[in-house]
């Protein structure tokens, strides 16, 4: 099994852990932890919706490195699955921040 697919998947499953908090509205409005934006921590509400909203698309996000990782066989040795991986780890960290923000920016109108 390659290095790098081991490292990214440790980090994926500690990234599902954080997210677990946020998920269950354990975290409160704070500058460290959690979708940060001046709405959020201007507004209790607002910080538990979107860090739930946040929470659940970064599980969503590490479940999909994994199947697609099973999927494309890239836990296997070799220069091209570790590219994927990466990828994959890129993906699984930045689609749930866009994701959150855009949704946020819907909630914030509304």
């Amino acid at each position: 099994m390659d290095m790098n697919f081991i490292w990214l998947s440790i980090t994926s499953l500690i990234l599902m852990a954080i997210a677990i908090p946020l998920v269950l509205q354990k975290v409160k409005p704070n500058r460290w932890y959690g979708m940060r934006t001046s709405r959020t921590l201007n507004d209790e509400g607002q910080w538990y919706r979107v860090n739930r909203l946040y929470g659940k698309t970064m599980i969503v996000a590490g479940v999909a490195f994994f199947v697609l990782s099973a999927i494309l066989g890239n836990w296997r040795p070799g220069e091209d699955n570790q590219k994927i991986s990466l990828v994959l780890f890129m993906l699984e960290v930045l689609v749930p921040v866009f994701f959150t923000q855009m949704r946020a920016r819907i909630l914030a109108r509304k």
